[in-house]
């Protein structure tokens, strides 16, 4: 890994100065998203295939909402109870 300590930056238009400050901040954060989706990602487990019940009638709640909210707005789902598993 490379890391700049320090960059400096010269322009006689205050605009394009703005704008290389903007673009470096959002590739920061870019790269810092991409280091914490890689940390989340190594702590997963693989889960084996979900085994359905053999029953007719599954155990299912129906109309709940997920917390924390994923993708930004509430949603409604049902939840299954299978033999090794819920989905």
């Amino acid at each position: 890994a490379s890391f700049v300590r320090e960059m400096t930056f010269r322009s006689l238009d205050g605009h394009n100065l703005t704008l290389a400050f903007r673009q470096i901040s959002e590739l920061r954060k870019r790269e810092r998203q991409k280091e914490l989706l890689q940390q989340e990602e190594a702590t997963l487990v693989k889960q084996e295939k979900l085994i359905r019940t053999k029953n007719e009638r599954v155990p299912r709640l129906a109309d709940l909402t997920m917390r924390p909210v994923f993708a930004g707005r509430k949603t409604q789902g049902n939840l299954e109870a299978h033999s090794n598993g819920l989905r």
